[in-house]
């Protein structure tokens, strides 16, 4: 059976032995606004026809019933999995799909799993049944940027210059995603690629 958890060359980096899962970018990001402009995950590797490939297959695996056991079977044959970055590319495309993350996140709470989301409004409305180990990190750039307090949630700014990123009081997750769900600093900075 496939792996549906890799490595990309960001998280091979860091300092927690981290694997990401992604699906394909845009086609499950309702909620994308100015971020699609410069979307890392629309160019280099990410626009290779194997790697679309994978990233659609990834896709449609999250749309079978045992979806969320796969995911929970892969990190136990891999016990080195620390941490899992959910969409490295991609966003939850509805609420049945971010259900089964928060319960593969249930079922290993000696894990961490995080991600990055556009979807701020369905994250914040289970907020009380979120699962301590999934932490959400929210995305500046999207058609829900009202609803990010800035001065309270974890969010992150992509910023041109890392001199930017720290003149705001950012911390950088650029080379080490790992500060991006560790950092004590809610403001995660990430220098565009």
């Amino acid at each position: 059976m496939e792996n549906l958890l890799t490595r990309n060359s960001k998280l091979s980096k860091a300092s927690v032995y981290t694997v990401n899962f992604g699906i394909p970018a845009l086609k499950t990001c309702p909620m994308a606004d100015k971020c699609k402009a410069y979307c890392y995950a629309t160019k280099g590797a990410y626009a290779w026809p194997v790697v679309k490939a994978a990233y659609e297959r990834r896709f449609q695996a999250t749309k079978q019933e045992d979806f969320d056991v796969r995911i929970v079977e892969e990190i136990a044959r891999r016990p080195l999995i620390e941490a899992v970055r959910i969409h490295d590319a991609g966003d939850f495309y509805n609420k049945e799909y971010l259900f089964a993350w928060m319960r593969i996140a249930n079922t290993m709470p000696e894990r961490t799993f995080y991600f990055y989301t556009k979807r701020v409004s369905m994250v914040k409305d289970q907020h009380i049944f979120m699962p301590k180990n999934l932490i959400p990190i929210y995305s500046i750039g999207g058609t829900e940027d009202r609803h990010i307090r800035t001065d309270k949630d974890r969010h992150s700014k992509i910023f041109d210059s890392l001199e930017a990123l720290e003149a705001e009081g950012y911390v950088n997750a650029t080379e080490d995603d790992t500060v991006a769900w560790q950092s004590t600093n809610n403001k995660i900075g990430l220098v565009i690629h």
